[in-house]
């Protein structure tokens, strides 16, 4: 998937490769390493996006998820599309699928 958003201060196009989850018609990009990149500061509190998704362009909202149970929803979705990453993210699911376990907390996903 291909996602553009405006920087707030440079009011600059930016378009970014990520790779997505979805669950429920939400779509989740989890930012790895997250302090060393930049852009998803863009769209803390909401902000205009666009994304291009098998050849479609659609119209968005970026967010980032502050709520934990929004976030453990998204991390589930993440780890159904991308089982690898539960290793990388130290995380696993207790119960064979719904109920995830963290040794270090949430991570930020967008």
């Amino acid at each position: 998937m291909l996602l553009t958003v405006t920087g707030r201060g440079s009011g600059t196009e930016r378009t970014f490769p990520v790779r997505y989850a979805e669950s429920g018609g939400d779509l989740f990009v989890y930012v790895g390493v997250s302090p060393e990149k930049r852009w998803w500061r863009n769209v803390v509190g909401g902000a205009p996006a666009r994304i291009v998704l098998g050849g479609r362009r659609l119209a968005a909202t970026a967010e980032t998820i502050e709520d934990p149970a929004e976030r453990a929803r998204a991390l589930s979705a993440w780890l159904t599309r991308f089982p690898a990453a539960a290793r990388k993210l130290r995380v696993s699911r207790s119960d064979g699928g719904g109920t995830l376990t963290s040794s270090r907390g949430p991570p930020k996903t967008s």
